[in-house]
Formats: structure tokens, C-alpha cells, sequence
């Protein structure tokens, strides 16, 4: 899950709880988290400390990190996402006046909507987890090897603080990727993200029986590897400001 992140840890004035009804967390689990990350400084050994926390702190209960987690599929199909949650190294000042337009970097393999892709997550948790992927460069599993993004860290400062935005995404055209890649091996062409690689690669001329074996492994990695545990939501924009609300501030 692409772009967003940092170090700084203090606490904005404008932190707002979801509400109790959010399937992603329940209040009391969430003011924990806020609690936990305020008691945090910008020191090597207190960022260390904050990794530790986040990584206990989303852990599924009786279920060891480095065992299977628990799925994003496990919701009801027909249930449908009514918000999901952004890092963002941008200021409130700017992303409340401006919204979120899309990502200005084309090297994803998941910017579906080219300039116009959003990139979210479901949950807190999800949250957590692209935390230590982009701001800690570690996996997002938690363990201690290099995370997915070590090749892109120039987008991603150090010793900045780092903004967690709410966002209301009723009636937007939203990407549940973990659901969108469930199937891949079996049935790519029921994916969008398939389908965006294959007209890339055609329009390329390079769409043959290796390519779309090599897709389909590849889309069934990313999301075996990265998106069951970043919860990643991809959403067209762009977004309004009028949608997105400061969650707190890292």
C-alpha cells in the first residue's frame, strides 16, 4: 500500500474517536491506541517502543503475529465500506482545505486510477501495519526484515510528523483489494486489478501466456504478503474535503 508517513509523535487538539457502529475497531480499543501512541517521543528508543506496541496492540487475540491473520474477507460481502483511514504526511491546514486528489507517482502496480488513485485502508489495524511498512521500513507482518517499500524510501521522510485522516467514502467508487484478489488464481478476470495490468500490458504489446502467469502470481503475493495485513482500500478520487476529518496526529 503506497504513499504516506513518519516520526513525530504528539497529539492534535482536533482528535476525533470513530464512531461505536465502525466495524474496523470498537471506542475502547481505540482509545487505547491514542493513548498509548500520546505517551511516545521523537528518541530512536521510544520509536522502537511505539513499533512494539502497535505490533502487540493489533495483534489478534490467542493468534501469534506470525501465524495466519485474521482476514479482511471475513466480512459480509453485501456489507458495504463507509470509511477507511489515510496516512498522510500532509498537514491538516492543507488536506482539509484541499482534499485528496490521487497519487502523483505512477510506479505502483496498483494505481488503478492512475493520477486518480486514493490509497487507504479498512481499519486502524491496517493502519498500523503500513506504519511499520513505510515510517519504520519493516514488514508488515512484524517481523524484523526489510519492508516492501526499502527501494522507495525517498518518499518517505524522516523525523516529520505523520497525519491519520478519517474519510467518509459512501457512494465512491472504493477497491476492497483483498476481495478484488481473492479469487486470482482461478478467476483473474473477475479482478479490476487484474484487468488494469492486462490493458497496461497490452498496450504495451507484451500481453502473452507468461504475462498473465506472471500477473496472477504476482497479484496473489501482493495480497498474501502486504494486503491481508494493511487492509488496503483503493478509492477514486478525488475526495472532498467535506469527506475527510483529522483522526489524530502521530
Amino acid at each position: 500500500m503506497p504513499p504516506l508517513h513518519s516520526t513525530g509523535l504528539t497529539t492534535s487538539s482536533n482528535v476525533k474517536s470513530p464512531p461505536a457502529s465502525d466495524p474496523s475497531s470498537n471506542q475502547t480499543s481505540n482509545n487505547r491506541f491514542i493513548k498509548k501512541l500520546n505517551r511516545v517521543s521523537q528518541s530512536p528508543a521510544q520509536m522502537t517502543t511505539l513499533k512494539q506496541r502497535l505490533k502487540s496492540h493489533f495483534r489478534p487475540k490467542n493468534d501469534p503475529i506470525e501465524k495466519q491473520e485474521i482476514s479482511t474477507n471475513m466480512l459480509p460481502k453485501e456489507q458495504k465500506i463507509e470509511c477507511v483511514y489515510r496516512l498522510d504526511f500532509r498537514k491538516p491546514s492543507v488536506i482539509l482545505k484541499k482534499g485528496f486528489t490521487g497519487t502523483n507517482n505512477s510506479r505502483w502496480m496498483n494505481n488503478i486510477f492512475n493520477d486518480r488513485t486514493v490509497f487507504t485502508a479498512k481499519s486502524l489495524r491496517g493502519i498500523s501495519r503500513f506504519f511499520l511498512e513505510s515510517v519504520m521500513n519493516e514488514n508488515v507482518d512484524g517481523s524484523k526484515k526489510a519492508g516492501a517499500l526499502q527501494k522507495a524510501r525517498d518518499l518517505y521522510p524522516t523525523n516529520k510528523k505523520v497525519y491519520v485522516y478519517k474519510i467518509n467514502v459512501e457512494l465512491l467508487d472504493c477497491i476492497d483489494v483483498s476481495k478484488d484478489l481473492n479469487s486470482i488464481l482461478s478467476q483473474p478476470t473477475e479482478s479490476r486489478m487484474y484487468n488494469y495490468r492486462k490493458s497496461k500490458m497490452q498496450s504495451l504489446g507484451i500481453w502473452d501466456s507468461e504475462m498473465r502467469k506472471k500477473t496472477k502470481e504476482k497479484l496473489n503475493t501482493y495480497n498474501q504478503r502486504l494486503v491481508n495485513h494493511t487492509e488496503e482500500v483503493i478509492v477514486r478520487g478525488p475526495i472532498d474535503p467535506s469527506r475527510i476529518t483529522l483522526y489524530q496526529t502521530l
